[in-house]
């Protein structure tokens, strides 16, 4: 008879080694895939579809008080509807142009689901995948830090982001995350 074998999950500890780092204050491992990608991507820019509706409904009345008051001036008319147009289609487009966006930052996934390892300290964040790259962000380039109660993302400028899931750490920890990296940011 043949002996089965049974197939263990890699241990965390052996997969990414915290040890190289100095000053680690927070540790995370978590499986990113679609669903954590969706997550952050919305986190990118959480009030901008609310200023969006504003502005489309102001350029909205704009186009009809100048319809109104100046019928015979055919550029502005046109400009004014162009830009109502404009702002209607970023609107409605918004979820799909904020994703395009994400997909081509340090949130978009390379060759699909993966594991990355977070690892913060005193002074930069660090993340490593389980596909081999890692990345260093120096905490004086953090520029926004963007949370609810299940996910994190952090902004460093120039399309460089750093997601982490809540249940990738304790209540405690995640909440300590948060503030320390808030505390940090220049907004």
């Amino acid at each position: 008879m043949s002996k089965k074998t049974t197939v263990r999950p890699k241990d965390e500890a052996s997969e990414f080694d915290d040890s190289a780092y100095e000053n680690v204050l927070v540790s995370a491992t978590f499986d990113y895939n679609e669903a954590s990608y969706a997550h952050a991507a919305l986190l990118l820019a959480p009030r901008a579809k609310q200023r969006l509706t504003f502005a489309s409904l102001t350029s909205l009345i704009l186009m009809l008080f100048c319809a109104w008051n100046f019928r015979d001036n055919q550029v502005l008319l046109y400009t004014t509807a162009g830009l109502a147009i404009l702002i209607l289609f970023v609107w409605s487009n918004w979820e799909r142009l904020q994703g395009r966006y994400a997909r081509s930052s340090t949130l978009g996934l390379a060759g699909g689901p993966e594991r990355r390892h977070v690892v913060v300290c005193d002074d930069a964040v660090h993340v490593q995948s389980s596909t081999g790259a890692s990345d260093t962000f120096p905490l004086s380039d953090l520029r926004t830090v963007r949370y609810t109660d299940e996910h994190l993302v952090a902004g460093f400028g120039s399309r460089r982001y750093v997601y982490v899931p809540r249940r990738a750490l304790s209540e405690g920890r995640y909440r300590k995350l948060a503030a320390f990296l808030s505390e940090h940011s220049r907004h």
